[in-house]
């Protein structure tokens, strides 16, 4: 972690890329009908909002298109539909 609250992920030594990615500190935020991410965006990367009902790997299904990163602080929005969920966002 960084001083920031935020992670940094990287790709493995010896794949010849050292395009490193920062996992910012996300705040959720839930209310009647809705959820959403807010977080510190970075300019260059685009957000994408997914939700799985299992966690099994091919179960993540896209919410709504990908947010482009503006370099200040994002929110991804949802409107549930009452059955439990997991969310995460996808960093490109």
């Amino acid at each position: 972690k960084t001083s920031a609250g935020q992670s940094v992920a990287s790709t493995p030594p010896g794949t010849g890329t050292s395009d490193a990615i920062v996992v910012p500190a996300v705040a959720i935020t839930r209310g009647a009908g809705t959820f959403s991410l807010t977080f510190q965006s970075q300019t260059g990367r685009s957000y994408q909002l997914q939700r799985s009902t299992t966690l099994l790997t091919n179960s993540w299904q896209n919410v709504g298109d990908p947010v482009p990163g503006t370099g200040s602080q994002l929110t991804l929005p949802h409107t549930t539909t009452g059955t439990a969920a997991f969310y995460r966002a996808l960093i490109e």
